[in-house]
């Protein structure tokens, strides 16, 4: 026969869990389902009641929510009320945060700037866009890969990081360098026979030149 388990400072015990394998009654008690939701409400989370062996597995909890209707609701009610309450904590802080910047500021005499933005860019981040740039992708198409940052984020580190900046001229300079070099070779290697190709294949890399040149408005070259 199943041992009784006692729970030291509410007075309530419930049969000791069977967690053998094979099918079984349900081995549901109200003590056990107070109990579960009084360490869901000190902030237990499912996994460390679990790991309890006076406790139901994982599967068995997840089963009597779904098919104890007394515990089930009290189970969603009590979430929901812990997450309202995570959520306006959240919120207070927020909300306190962007009050006592500008408090304090206003106290001591001084202008209040709001603290800027942490920038997502690292180093390999922006190596590994410019590998695809000398590769002869373009910066949409580099921008529509999933694993890559979209254009409004490679235009914000353009402004902003320096050293990405120049790494993207470096590379756009480099891609226009090798694009001239097989232009230069298609033309020495011509011969009678292939020289109308050679134009073509010659116009198609001076199309492309044009695409990789930066675009220049009033004194300013952009990429």
């Amino acid at each position: 026969m199943p041992s009784q388990h006692w729970f030291h400072g509410e007075g309530e015990w419930w049969p000791a869990v069977d967690h053998s394998a094979g099918w079984k009654e349900s081995e549901y008690h109200p003590a056990i389902g107070r109990e579960i939701l009084r360490r869901v409400a000190r902030g237990w989370t499912i996994r460390r009641i679990t790991a309890d062996p006076d406790m139901p597995s994982y599967a068995t909890l997840f089963h009597w929510v779904r098919t104890i209707p007394e515990f089930g609701d009290d189970y969603r009610e009590l979430r929901a009320e812990l997450a309202a309450e995570r959520v306006e904590k959240w919120d207070n802080r927020a909300k306190a945060k962007a009050f006592w910047g500008p408090h304090k500021a206003k106290v001591l005499g001084r202008r209040w700037r709001r603290p800027p933005r942490r920038s997502s860019y690292t180093t390999a981040k922006g190596r590994a866009i410019c590998a695809l740039l000398r590769e002869g992708w373009t910066m949409s198409r580099i921008n529509a890969r999933p694993d890559m940052p979209s254009a409004r984020v490679v235009y914000r580190w353009l402004k902003t990081e320096p050293e990405f900046r120049e790494m993207v001229a470096e590379a756009r300079a480099w891609r226009l360098g090798w694009l001239a070099f097989q232009a230069q070779i298609a033309t020495g290697d011509a011969t009678p026979g292939t020289l109308a190709a050679a134009k073509a294949f010659v116009a198609r890399l001076e199309g492309e030149i044009g695409r990789w040149q930066p675009k220049v408005w009033g004194r300013k070259a952009r990429w």
